[in-house]
């Protein structure tokens, strides 16, 4: 599936989110994606600050940068965040990264506010046994995983044989 077409999949989800949050922002391709096509204000956060000019100057050509800040932190500590602080939460091709997953997940719902949804696309693999360097979740053990941090599952599908996309609500 092309990056594009998976944006705007998860662009169908936000609903009525007004503040949204992507983590595993990189070079800001999201979230420069979905201010465009939402017109809602859109924050990056990324474990590291180097892709931030380039999400930046992304913005400008496509004339959206009051709609983008970019944030340097880490998803299993977000101390620059306030609780009940977005309406929406997004990671693309992330959540494999996340060493101490768990501990993300309840972070994550500490800064979404109540009815807030996690959007997660990530790569999957078909059972238990089969990991590799970026597959490590079947889209069941992804769904006990939000399950067991206190979220409620609205949607989860296959978008390709090893990639799922997943909606949870706080």
């Amino acid at each position: 599936m092309k990056d594009r077409a998976l944006y705007l999949e998860i662009v169908k989800r936000l609903g009525k989110a007004e503040n949204i949050l992507d983590i595993g922002c990189g070079e800001g391709e999201l979230c420069n994606y979905l201010a465009k096509h939402t017109g809602k204000r859109i924050t990056g956060l990324d474990v590291s600050g180097a892709g931030f000019r380039k999400a930046k100057r992304m913005a400008h050509k496509i004339k959206v940068p009051n709609l983008i800040e970019c944030v340097e932190g880490d998803v299993g500590n977000m101390v620059c965040f306030e609780g009940d602080e977005f309406d929406a939460v997004t990671m693309a091709y992330t959540l494999h990264h996340v060493n101490e997953e768990k501990k993300a997940l309840f972070e994550i719902k500490r800064i979404l506010k109540p009815g807030g949804r996690l959007i997660v696309a990530d790569y999957v693999i078909k059972k238990e046994g089969q990991e590799k360097e970026c597959h490590k979740f079947t889209i069941m053990s992804l769904e006990k995983l939000f399950q067991e941090a206190g979220f409620h599952l609205l949607e989860s599908k296959l978008l390709e044989p090893d990639l799922a996309l997943l909606v949870v609500k706080k």
